[in-house]
């Protein structure tokens, strides 16, 4: 966290790589025709999440930015077909706390700031979107 005159700048950054790999082959109901080597569905290879803040005083605030690589919806390997991977999304949120006084807290969060609107999901009924944007607004007492 850096600090200047009163203020403080909180950083947060996350990376995950994943390799997955089933390691037999079988035929199941949940996961259909499965063979050695193939990857493992819903799990994405690469996510990113970044989040830059500023403290100041009575108010704070902060953005966020998550990134998620496409992955299978299916158990298998080599190249993707368009109807058994997710869409690669990044999705950026925003927030701002006001205090109000001691222990009560005044906030507004959008989710999904830019409204992106990705496939996130396929299975089990069908495509699935990103959530939309959505803003909410909250009060919180801390006893």
């Amino acid at each position: 966290m850096l600090e200047a005159r009163n203020m403080q700048f909180p950083l947060e950054l996350a990376y995950t790589y994943t390799n997955t790999e089933f390691k037999e082959s079988f035929d199941g109901d949940f996961w259909g025709d499965v063979s050695s080597g193939d990857e493992l569905p819903y799990v994405p290879s690469d996510m990113l999440y970044l989040n830059v803040g500023v403290n100041a005083g009575l108010v704070s605030g902060n953005v966020s930015l998550k990134h998620t690589a496409k992955m299978r919806t299916t158990a298998g390997s080599g190249s993707l077909d368009e109807s058994s991977f997710t869409d690669a999304f990044t999705v950026v949120d925003a927030s701002v706390n006001y205090n109000l006084k001691n222990n009560v807290i005044l906030s507004l969060h959008v989710k999904n700031l830019l409204n992106d609107n990705e496939v996130v999901a396929r299975r089990p009924y069908g495509v699935r979107p990103t959530m939309p944007r959505t803003v909410s607004l909250g009060l919180s007492y801390t006893f």
